[in-house]
This record gives structure tokens, C-alpha cells and sequence, in this order.
């Protein structure tokens, strides 16, 4: 709440606070993504939320990425596989 109350009068939308690091993370309305943080002790990284958005879409094509690496990694095993049963 003091996180959300120092960036006043800019809405925030979700705040991820990190009390032992004394950091947080807030995502802003695209119009208020330049509001800078007031003095409240924390680091805060602000972003607005297209830049959430586009972080999270990221962050799963970056997922799916290494999951098809990891599966063409395993498909040459598995053909191998098929081929040695279809001898017998």
C-alpha cells in the first residue's frame, strides 16, 4: 500500500513487493509508465502494461523455444527406437 500511495495519483494495476530486498515490482496504465517512484525505501521497477505484456510473451516463447530444442534433442532417440521395433 505505501508503494501504491508514493505513486499517487497514477492507478497502479499490481505491486510485487520484495520486503527483504526492499524492491518491488508495479505495473502502471501505459499512460502513467514515466511516473518515477517517490522516496519509499524500495526499488522500484515500473513498467507499463504493454511492457508487462510483452515481457510475459517473451518469457513463454523463450519457454517453448528450449521445450522444441529439448525435443528435437530426443527425436533422433525415439526414431531409433521405432525402427529397432519394427524389425522384430
Amino acid at each position: 500500500m505505501m508503494i501504491e500511495n508514493a505513486l499517487s495519483p497514477a492507478k497502479v494495476i499490481s505491486v510485487i513487493a520484495d520486503a527483504e530486498e526492499k524492491s518491488a515490482k508495479v505495473i502502471v496504465p501505459d499512460y502513467h509508465a514515466d511516473f518515477k517512484a517517490r522516496l519509499t525505501g524500495f526499488k522500484i521497477d515500473i513498467k507499463s502494461e504493454t511492457q508487462a505484456r510483452e515481457y510475459r510473451q517473451r518469457k513463454a516463447m523463450r519457454k517453448t523455444a528450449v521445450r522444441l530444442t529439448e525435443q528435437k534433442k530426443t527425436m533422433p532417440k525415439l526414431m531409433q527406437m521405432r525402427t529397432e521395433n519394427k524389425r522384430y
